[in-house]
């Protein structure tokens, strides 16, 4: 009974980060995100039937991989801005060109060449998902509700370290074939896939527990705390939050909260970062919390009505913050505040 391959696992997981990120969203599926969806799934099912039941046909499979990271890059890009047709255009002919070199190649009998497509495609997408994730212009995620920027700098990441792992594999698979006529290939897709997979389950909990604007927070520890242009920025910021409730917004970002103060985004991180000793989301959704908990002591309505009330989107987020605040869940915090009154 032949097992179930580790590539499908992989495909699967950044499948799982990419839904993540558009439930995290609050947005419904674009035509151009299922399509990518659809492209990694067919993609799963051949690697699966290729490595782990029968040989595919030539360029079977490399045919629909060459496809992804174009689609991928598309499809995250859709993120910061509504990708236009010329785009979309543009994206689309380079993957009829990657596929049309690969098989032009295989018809002059150059064995190699689609596997050297398919490495220096797949590496320069990599490299540069990953260096706009953490070196690029962050200015998106200014523009991002707060809830997104996470699952949307995981997203960078786990495709762009997907796509250069996924480079170096197929790299050594065209060597093996070419020295040894594949007789190592299989073992060296398990065993690449197999580290693939872990190291991007890493990545997901390394990302996700990390504070949002910890660039902000080391160049603004150095700060000094009384720094009169912080110390305003920040009585002007928590004046705003307060006459205005601007936490209520579900898809408050960065940058509404610097037009709606006219406070510059990085002012605005610095100033959060060094006198609350926290990061821009924990101080939003302090708010939030705060206002989550007169709601359960003074009304009877249900938790995710008054979720959505005060801003959160959703139920894993609002449960996650009410204990980083409180250090209870909400149904306990009410059942206690009732015991309290009582």
């Amino acid at each position: 009974m032949p097992s179930i391959p580790l590539p499908f696992l992989t495909a699967i997981f950044l499948g799982l980060v990419l839904l993540r990120l558009w439930g995290a969203g609050g947005r419904h599926f674009s035509s151009l995100f299922l399509v990518t969806l659809l492209f990694y799934c067919a993609q799963s099912v051949l690697v699966g039937i290729n490595w782990g039941i029968s040989a595919l046909p030539p360029l079977t499979l490399a045919l629909v991989a060459i496809a992804l990271p174009p689609l991928t890059w598309a499809s995250l890009q859709d993120l910061m801005k509504p990708v236009s047709v010329r785009l979309l255009a543009g994206v689309s002919a380079l993957i009829v060109a990657l596929a049309l070199a690969m098989y032009a190649t295989y018809l002059v009998g150059w064995g190699v060449g689609p596997d050297l497509i398919i490495a220096l495609t797949y590496l320069s997408f990599g490299v540069s998902l990953v260096q706009a994730a953490r070196h690029g212009d962050l200015s998106w995620a200014e523009k991002q509700p707060f809830h997104m920027v996470m699952p949307a700098k995981l997203a960078f990441l786990s495709a762009g370290v997907l796509f250069v792992v996924s480079a170096l594999v197929d790299t050594a698979v065209a060597i093996d074939f070419a020295v040894s006529g594949g007789r190592n290939a299989p073992t060296l897709v398990t065993a690449a896939t197999l580290t693939m997979l872990c190291s991007l389950v890493a990545l997901y909990l390394y990302v996700t527990t990390r504070s949002v604007h910890s660039s902000d927070a080391s160049s603004s520890a150095a700060l000094p705390r009384t720094d009169p242009e912080l110390v305003s920025a920040l009585e002007r910021l928590k004046a705003l939050m307060e006459s205005e409730r601007l936490y209520r917004k579900e898809n408050l970002s960065l940058e509404m909260l610097s037009k709606a103060s006219r406070i510059p985004s990085r002012q605005i991180s610095e100033a959060v970062n060094a006198l609350e000793q926290q990061n821009v989301p924990q101080f939003v959704n302090g708010y939030r919390v705060r206002e989550a908990c007169k709601l359960l002591q003074e009304t009877k309505a249900t938790i995710t009505q008054i979720m959505f009330e005060v801003g959160f989107t959703t139920k894993s987020n609002f449960n996650k913050e009410f204990q980083r605040v409180t250090g209870m869940s909400p149904s306990a915090y009410r059942a206690h505040s009732r015991n309290v009154d009582a």
